[in-house]
């Protein structure tokens, strides 16, 4: 009897707080994957991104970050936050990329728990489990692929547009579901969330179409009731235009603008839309494939354009996995809504960066991060229903099925702590690619710069000769390796791979600041300043340019120019605290104390913990 009371209270413990069990069952499973990946460095886009960023770096007000970086406002104003905290101490930035996704995994659960809830009965599924929500959850977070929007911290975006997405849902479903007041109280909710999912990426703008859909499949019937309730999705619709315009229209900037965190001066060329849509015809498949057995990733694939829609690795593919949704659709619908659903927000995340907007690169890991909420909950729904099946016909099979779940949960963080150890540098990172994509230029050259920075000098040569031989248009490579060889004293060969990389790309501003730099070394002033002279022949707004040009005016003791140089620098770039302590500095030499003091108290207010210029103000 004592014993029935005991397990009766701790089955009513388990149903009361069952929520909050699975919760902290996920917590732990993404902190046992990731627990390592909170070690690494700053790497790849990184360092753009956050490192050099005077974006994240300088004390600006909100308005000024606005106009830096509108489309990814919110990740912007999140790397200023960490900085403000730590500054660049990468841990920090890991544990909170690490945070959202755990926060973001939570949202997963949730939004495929109330689907569960709300969806027409299968003729195997329980309302009430929260059994299959869960499992979706646990392998969301700790799927090896994950590793690209989480271990790299710049893709920041990437979770913080997921956390606004799955939220703005769970808040719509909740709308539809419950009583009227709080069911007004989640719609505004939904709409206000919104905004900021179309300001942290632009996957955002895919919103309105996955709300127009979710509507239809789960609420029809009740819309019926009452028709006004099908225009519920409209103001989603009306407010991503509303933002879009404002964004992007009215300033006649580029929608969905192209970005890469490295210099691809040689190797680059535009891909119309019908490539890139041929193209990814082929990259979703294989995004399937990487999903469904996670092997090898790579952060920089060596994809092949298609040029045509006839050629058959284009058309096989998109014959078969149409006939594929066109037969299974149907019987999905009616049987596993839940799993078609989740198909179909797989390709509409996916839409934005998988469609007819071209991109630089036509494949890249951290895309499927959100898509792959719906991907998994698709599988997870499909497979639960054979799963009842045959323990129907077979009991002792539970046992066997459950065996099977665990171990590829446990796979997968096997696998994702493997891949961790792989960001933890831009030297691992690179390595590791090179041995994936040994044949495409750009991972050569990024393997040279990371080998550099560490000290391997001759595999940096070798890497960048690599680079040069896959594509003999490489202007960095040859930059780069220029460098070195400068750095080595070999100065003709340096100069030699300087105007090599000049005659590839007559307008490289940074090979021709090199050669530039070059010249200043071996003191050949008036040869210098010609260079960067014509750099302003057809970039004049480039502040660096002018701060370099002061500096040496400076050496030759021309007072007027030098002056007149960092002036022009701090005009075009009021921010530039180089440039204004070089203009201190110059203004003090040639005896302009009144004028010296005035930019010095210009740059304590730019950047008051400057001990050096209190130092001068207290110690006249």
């Amino acid at each position: 009897m004592i014993a029935y009371l005991k397990n009766k209270f701790q089955m009513d413990i388990w149903r009361r707080n069952k929520t909050f069990f699975l919760l902290i069952l996920i917590y732990f499973a993404g902190l046992i994957a990731y627990f390592n990946s909170f070690s690494g460095e700053f790497v790849f886009d990184d360092i753009n991104t956050i490192v050099n960023s005077r974006a994240v770096k300088s004390n600006l007000s909100l308005s000024s970050l606005w106009e830096i970086n509108h489309s990814r406002f919110i990740p912007l104003l999140t790397f200023v936050f960490n900085y403000r905290l730590n500054q660049l101490n990468p841990e920090n930035y890991h544990f909170i990329n690490f945070l959202i996704h755990i926060v973001n995994s939570f949202l997963v659960f949730f939004l495929f728990n109330t689907i569960l809830k709300i969806s027409p009965p299968g003729p195997d599924t329980s309302k009430k489990s929260s059994l299959l929500p869960f499992i979706t959850a646990v392998i969301f977070t700790v799927h090896p692929l994950q590793t690209s929007a989480v271990s790299y911290i710049s893709q920041r975006a990437t979770l913080i547009v997921s956390f606004f997405y799955l939220m703005t849902l769970l808040f719509y479903l909740l709308s539809k579901s419950g009583k009227l007041k709080i069911s007004i109280i989640f719609y505004f909710l939904s709409l206000a969330i919104t905004i900021p999912a179309l300001i942290s990426k632009e996957n955002g703008y895919s919103l309105p179409l996955i709300i127009l859909v979710t509507d239809y499949f789960f609420f029809f019937r009740q819309n019926l009731k009452n028709k006004i309730r099908f225009l519920k999705p409209l103001p989603f619709f009306i407010l991503a235009g509303t933002v879009f315009y404002f964004i992007y229209l009215q300033r006649a900037g580029a929608p969905f603008e192209v970005t890469t965190g490295l210099s691809m001066t040689g190797g680059d060329r535009i891909i119309t839309r019908q490539e890139y849509l041929f193209t990814q015809i082929k990259v979703i498949p294989f995004y399937i494939y990487l999903l469904l057995l996670p092997l090898n990733l790579n952060v920089d694939y060596d994809f092949p354009i298609s040029k045509t829609f006839f050629s058959p690795d284009v058309i096989i593919p998109f014959i078969f996995s149409l006939a594929i949704f066109v037969i299974s659709a149907p019987i999905l619908y009616k049987k596993r809504r839940p799993a078609i659903w989740g198909l179909i927000f797989f390709f509409i995340t996916l839409s934005v960066e998988s469609s007819i907007i071209p991109i630089k690169d036509v494949i890249f890991e951290h895309r499927l991060y959100l898509p792959s909420a719906g991907f998994i909950s698709a599988v997870v729904f499909i497979a639960s229903a054979v799963v009842i099946q045959m323990i129907k016909k077979n009991k002792k099979t539970g046992n066997l099925i459950n065996l099977t779940v665990i171990s590829i949960i446990t796979l997968y963080i096997v696998l994702t702590v493997n891949r961790n150890k792989v960001w933890q540098s831009e030297y691992s990172l690179w390595s590791d690619t090179v041995k994936k994509s040994p044949k495409k230029a750009r991972v050569r050259y990024n393997l040279g710069v990371a080998s550099y920075a560490i000290g391997k000098t001759e595999e940096a040569k070798a890497e960048f000769g690599q680079a040069i031989n896959l594509d003999p248009h490489y202007s960095d490579a040859y930059r780069n390796l220029g460098f070195i060889f400068e750095r080595e004293n070999n100065f003709n060969k340096a100069y030699s791979l300087y105007n090599d990389a000049l005659s590839i790309n007559f307008y490289n501003t940074k090979s021709r600041a090199q050669l530039a730099a070059f010249y200043i070394n071996q003191k050949k002033y008036n040869e210098g300043i010609l260079q960067y002279l014509k750099i302003l022949e057809y970039d004049p707004k480039n502040a660096a340019v002018y701060n370099d040009l002061g500096i040496i005016y400076l050496i030759q003791n021309r007072q007027e120019e030098t002056i007149n140089s960092f002036k022009k620098a701090i005009k075009l770039d009021p921010k530039n605290e180089i440039a204004l302590k070089n203009l201190v500095n110059s203004l003090w030499h040639f005896g302009f104390d009144d004028e010296a003091r005035k930019y010095y108290l210009k740059l304590i207010k730019l950047n008051p913990e400057n001990s050096q210029a209190y130092q001068f103000m207290f110690n006249p």
